[in-house]
């Protein structure tokens, strides 16, 4: 019989491993191995003194038998240890002589030791997603607002926030043993140890933010899905491939590694183009996910022309226009866009329109998307000018912007709540013209 718990102890908490090791040994349960879990054999309860060890400059790229790590395993074992397991950081040795004398008797070279492998390898290691969510952020600064509207570009900032949480989570608890280490270090006092319930109450939270990660990128995956058959068939699939090829690669190399003893470097390099290799195949779907169209109808020629559904077209200021149209409408759980465009046919048209309506649950997404426009107008050297005097009670508190040239395109912006459109038209509309904009757009419009 068999037990197996999550290992969530970090390179700091190494005393704490032994002590929590020494705890099951009492109730009938010993480390059988350690490796992303804490196996257990069901053993007759006993009093067993382990020592979890960390040797200076170890990585988890070392093989589990390298010529460093077996020489210092002969040496435990002269000195009453038995050598139990390793994961590549953590060795692990057992004595039933409870009065065995520690591998370790100075704890200022333990704590330096530590102090330089979390330095080195694991702080990085935790940093990792903050630096990624700044790259992201770099660069998606220019980005316009209106990815908001397409649910597989929330996968990403949702995931980074919680792995986000997760590394500030892990930076801080390093950070309170560094600090309780040097004091103790100064004081001649005995080491801090994080005890078994802070390290599962940090566990459990980052389990938890974790499983939001999944669960986020499973929610939006579901409700493309569900919009777009093709996700199905063809982004889904790879992303579970590179899941699966991940786990079976890992193990591939795990046995290899057990098998022929490769050096450290070899192990990394591997590893690393392994990553590489899995995270290109996963760019290259969510690239093709976003070029291909995937999350919106695309445009006329793509859809049935039922499904076209303009708020106003030319026809509602009384023109007969020959054109072609091209419609396009996407949304997600947050946002909308609806972009229309006539393109006519003929030279004898006299008036013409475009618009992007855009609705958004938060302000920052309407005072975002405005003030693109504007900064467009202005690339374009139009002179947008603010709030327009209109009748208030007729206009219902929407606030209007445009570009009013007799001989040239007119640009107008009408925003009300969190709905702006975005309207060019051949001409300058006139009141009446006004109130068919908005009677049709500003109506009971819901995101």
């Amino acid at each position: 019989m068999k037990k197996r718990i999550w290992n969530s102890f970090e390179i700091y908490e190494a005393d704490a491993l032994a002590e929590h090791l020494e705890t099951m040994a009492e109730r009938g349960w010993m480390l059988d191995s350690i490796k992303r879990t804490l196996v257990f054999k069901r053993i007759e309860p006993q009093k067993i003194k382990f020592s979890v060890d960390i040797m200076e400059n170890a990585s988890v790229f070392d093989s589990f038998h390298n010529k460093k790590t077996m020489e210092y395993r002969e040496f435990c074992t002269d000195t009453g240890w038995e050598h139990l397991s390793t994961n590549g950081i953590f060795h692990i040795f057992y004595s039933k002589d409870v009065n065995v004398i520690p591998i370790h008797t100075d704890q200022e070279v333990q704590f330096n030791v530590i102090s330089k492998n979390m330095l080195g390898k694991t702080i990085p290691s935790y940093l990792y997603p903050l630096l990624m969510t700044i790259f992201f952020l770099f660069i998606n600064a220019n980005q316009s607002i209106t990815s908001l509207t397409m649910n597989l570009t929330l996968i990403s900032p949702v995931a980074f926030l919680f792995a986000d949480i997760i590394s500030i989570i892990m930076l801080l608890s390093a950070l309170v043993w560094y600090l309780r280490g040097k004091s103790a270090i100064k004081n001649k006092t005995l080491m801090p140890k994080h005890s078994i319930k802070h390290i599962r109450i940090r566990s459990f939270i980052i389990m938890l933010m974790a499983f939001m990660i999944l669960f986020a990128t499973a929610f939006f995956l579901l409700i493309e899905i569900v919009k777009e058959p093709i996700i199905a068939r063809i982004i889904l699939p790879l992303i579970l491939m590179n899941i699966v090829t991940f786990i079976v690669v890992v193990k591939v190399l795990t046995i290899l590694q057990e098998k022929y003893n490769f050096t450290r470097n070899i192990n990394r390099s591997i590893y690393v183009v392994t990553g590489i290799v899995l995270t290109v195949v996963t760019m290259v779907a969510v690239m093709y996910s976003v070029f291909s169209g995937i999350g919106h109808n695309s445009s006329v020629d793509n859809i049935n022309t039922s499904m076209i559904n303009p708020k106003i077209t030319s026809e509602d200021f009384g023109y007969v226009n020959n054109k072609d149209i091209d419609w396009d409408y996407t949304k997600s759980i947050i946002a909308s866009i609806e972009t229309y465009l006539e393109i006519p046919t003929s030279r004898d048209t006299i008036f013409s329109l475009d618009y992007e309506f855009f609705q958004c649950k938060f302000q920052f997404g309407v005072d975002k998307f405005i003030k693109e426009k504007a900064e467009q107008l202005q690339q374009m050297n139009y002179i947008l000018k603010k709030e327009i005097a209109y009748d208030k009670e007729e206009v219902d508190s929407i606030f209007l912007y445009s570009t009013q040239y007799a001989n040239s395109n007119n640009r107008y912006i009408f925003v009300k709540d969190k709905e702006v459109l975005f309207l060019e038209v051949t001409n300058i509309l006139d009141k009446e013209q006004l109130a068919t904009v908005i009677a049709n757009f500003f109506g009971n419009n819901e995101i």
